[in-house]
């Protein structure tokens, strides 16, 4: 089993190429070569080659001599593509070279015909849904900025368009520009994986720097905000405003909570291990106004049920007809409350922070306000972090009394004057 690097060998200068059987244990087991690429061969199925670049990336190729050229025909990155699969479309390439056929002239045929809007249900259909639990703000994205480019062929679209886009977003909001660039890259870089020869278009772009934003809702603003979210007359709007800002979960998780994660006995929201990249579920404790909402809304829909998937969420989406059937994220409804209460500079994502800012501010420890937002509190010792939930629990409660009482306090106010 080689163990070092393997020198790139040239198909017009042949020497005797790295063979050996392709076992899993082989392949992760190769070492990559900080400087240049690692070719090695299956002996057990010829023409089955797999590429190691530097950075560790391993992906099989199809290498054969086609008409008088040698070709190389990507098949896939390993281990999403196996062994065994490799070797089965090494042995259809192989009957189709027999037969007469080129497999790179066809890759680069059905690469041309593809549209960008067929590569995109490709990509969230076949990748996206099973393997990322942000699928949904993929084709938010995709509706947003690149449905430009559906009707196009993969190979009209060009680098200049990709920063042409990438500029004009790029002036209003440098954030979402960046996203939107690397959802183009991730797109094409798919095409790749799946075979399909040709550039990336959304390489070799400069993104936007980006600063780490602070903004929070400090305590002469808090009063008004909540205010104005009270005031909020979609109370679907309102009630995902509050438990946002009162669960200090991210928005995505609040949009697309269900019912069969709330447990009313123990007042606890168990997000499940596929909304969060460490794979691990947690527990969120719910503060008596949060399950008050919760309630509410829980009645409401049992007595007007729709008998659809719909019905299983705390925050269906009822306007439309797409993928996704729990609320799309409300920036129109968050820049009314904002207006409302004459405040600037804040998003849905900020709400997040301000619970944490305050929970500071109420004296509640590191590690519980990290664990109350579902960070990893760096720097702590695990016997320290893995609270009791009922620390968090009164993490929660402090902090949300805390800022309803600023609301009370201000009304008071208004009601002596």
């Amino acid at each position: 089993m080689p163990s070092t690097a393997v020198r790139l060998v040239h198909p017009d200068r042949p020497t005797e190429p790295l063979r050996f059987n392709f076992t899993v244990r082989n392949l992760n087991h190769i070492r990559p070569a900080p400087d240049r690429q690692v070719w090695v061969y299956d002996e057990s199925a010829d023409g089955l080659a797999l590429l190691v670049l530097p950075s560790g990336v391993r992906t099989f190729y199809f290498c054969k001599r086609i008409a008088g050229r040698y070709r190389r025909v990507k098949i896939g990155r390993f281990p999403g593509v196996t062994i065994e699969q490799a070797r089965r479309e090494v042995a259809k390439l192989t009957g189709k070279v027999a037969s007469g056929d080129n497999p790179a002239d066809e890759r680069r045929q059905a690469r041309a015909a593809m549209t960008f809007g067929e590569l995109f249900t490709m990509y969230l259909e076949k990748y996206a849904k099973p393997h990322k639990r942000t699928w949904a703000e993929d084709e938010k994205q995709y509706q947003r900025y690149l449905k430009q480019w559906a009707g196009r062929r993969l190979d009209q679209i060009t680098r200049g368009d990709v920063a042409a886009m990438h500029a004009r977003v790029g002036k209003d909001a440098p954030f979402a520009a960046n996203r939107a660039l690397a959802l183009v890259s991730k797109i094409f870089n798919y095409a790749a994986d799946t075979g399909f020869p040709g550039d990336n278009p959304g390489r070799r772009i400069k993104r936007f720097a980006e600063q780490s934003r602070e903004r929070f809702i400090g305590p002469d603003e808090l009063p008004r905000f909540l205010a104005a979210v009270e005031a909020e007359e979609n109370p679907t709007l309102r009630d995902y405003i509050k438990l946002v800002l009162f669960t200090g979960q991210r928005r995505e998780n609040v949009a697309s909570m269900r019912w069969d994660e709330i447990d009313f006995n123990r007042k606890v929201w168990t997000i499940p291990p596929e909304k969060f990249k460490s794979g691990k579920a947690v527990e969120v404790p719910l503060v008596s106004q949060v399950v008050d909402v919760l309630r509410t809304r829980q009645d409401a829909a049992k007595a007007e049920p729709h008998g659809d998937a719909r019905d299983e969420y705390v925050f269906p989406n009822r306007r439309s007809k797409g993928n996704v059937p729990y609320l799309a994220e409300p920036k129109l409804a968050m820049s009314r409350v904002c207006e409302r209460a004459e405040i600037t500079g804040v998003r849905l994502h900020d709400l997040r922070r301000t619970l944490a800012s305050w929970a500071t501010m109420q004296g509640v420890p590191y590690p519980v306000v990290a664990r109350m937002v579902g960070h990893k509190a760096q720097g702590v010792t695990s016997i320290y972090a893995r609270f009791d939930l009922q620390a968090v629990r009164d993490g929660f409660e402090r902090t949300v009394n805390a800022m309803l009482a600023t609301m009370i306090a201000s009304q008071s106010q208004k009601a002596v004057k």
